[in-house]
């Protein structure tokens, strides 16, 4: 089968907010879309990250002038290089291209193509938390690795729960020292009356995320492994017009456990399609022996399976208390694709900074490296 696809490219800021309708329909037919592909998480994060970065969006129009495919990429300056990345980087877990079912190979070789012919535009382009089941890797072997380098970086791993049908048979799939550890906790918690819900009013989503910013940031900032991109003073205001959008979508699940009306732990979760994610959360650090956090988790997938979800995602990282109650593994890869660089040493000392960082990274484990750069930068 063959198709004729217009592809063109966006790089006005005007016309990709004109997209907004097309874009969100395309993300909610696409197969490999994740709530980070949709219009609600993008425009936030377009508000408020968007300076110093210009779009550099590739679409593709079938002959209806209907949207059937979108590369959602960035454009900025990383010295003196053009680097393109994913829209939504580094704050988003996932990323894809988005494209109208039945035809992924068409459409993606075809972006793809249309992206080749730009080589005069860009310099590197960092292909950041890919699934490694995409099947935008072999498509990016295919057409890019003639003329271009192709520099893998560590993977990273996504631990997530495959949901059952009832919440008896999840309990029943952890190790019988886990289940009943839940159960009694579970069970303490109701006799002293710690209540669970999620916030739905604008003015108790407000409220509900900046407790959940405070308790995120003093939990991470008392053991010197704060996220540097979760210190930003852009960050929280992100996150709440982005819960506002999914909220007005119905696919916002802000949870929390409380203990009269204090907070002890909070999740920001999103539902799209048949699944949930979980984004950020944070917990009373004053109730820590409680295991609150755990507890929030599993009364949230609790909900999630009575609302007919088949997954509960914990994103990406693979910290302790994720493995916890996750049953499965996905991996998302990370690669740069660059021009050759061997007649370009300024191009090739770039890339070289750039896989040895990675591998350090990699060797010092996440929160081994944001205490180093964390005391560097305080330098």
């Amino acid at each position: 089968m063959t198709s004729t696809f217009d592809i063109t490219l966006v790089t006005d800021r005007r016309e990709f907010d004109t997209l907004a309708e097309s874009w969100q329909t395309l993300a909610d037919s696409s197969p490999t879309a994740s709530v980070f592909s949709t219009w609600y998480w993008i425009s936030a994060w377009w508000k408020h990250f968007g300076d110093g970065v210009s779009p550099f969006i590739i679409v593709a129009r079938d002959t209806e002038g209907n949207l059937v495919g979108v590369a959602p990429l960035v454009r900025h300056r990383r010295g003196p290089f053009r680097v393109l990345k994913f829209l939504g980087a580094p704050h988003s877990d996932y990323h894809e291209f988005l494209f109208r079912p039945h035809e992924q190979p068409l459409i993606s070789a075809a972006i793809c193509k249309f992206l080749l012919g730009l080589r005069d535009e860009w310099d590197v382009w960092e292909v950041n938390d890919v699934t490694a089941s995409s099947p935008l890797w072999p498509l990016i072997e295919e057409v890019f690795a003639d003329e271009f380098e192709i520099h893998p970086l560590r993977d990273i791993t996504c631990p997530y729960a495959a949901l059952p049908d009832d919440w008896g048979t999840f309990l029943g799939g952890l190790s019988r020292k886990r289940g009943r550890y839940i159960r009694n906790r579970l069970e303490y918690l109701e006799r002293i009356g710690v209540g669970y819900r999620t916030a739905t009013r604008k003015d108790a989503i407000t409220e509900t995320m900046d407790h959940l910013y405070l308790m995120h940031v003093e939990r991470w900032r008392n053991r010197k492994c704060l996220n540097p991109v979760h210190g930003v003073p852009h960050f929280l205001p992100f996150l709440k017009e982005a819960a506002m959008n999914f909220n007005e979508a119905g696919c916002l699940a802000l949870a929390e456990i409380t203990t009269g009306h204090r907070p002890m732990a909070i999740a920001l979760n999103f539902r799209y399609k048949t699944k949930v994610y979980n984004y950020l959360r944070g917990f009373d650090i004053a109730w820590h022996s409680y295991s609150p956090g755990l507890l929030l988790d599993v009364l949230a997938i609790k909900q999630a399976i009575e609302s007919y979800c088949r997954e509960y995602d914990f994103a990406r990282g693979d910290e302790d208390y994720k493995r916890t109650i996750s049953n499965r593994l996905r991996v998302n890869r990370h690669a740069f694709v660059t021009r050759r660089a061997k007649s370009d040493l300024m191009l090739a000392a770039f890339v070289r900074s750039c896989v040895v960082w990675d591998k350090l990274a990699h060797r010092r484990g996440t929160g081994r490296l944001i205490r180093f750069m964390s005391k560097y930068s305080a330098r």
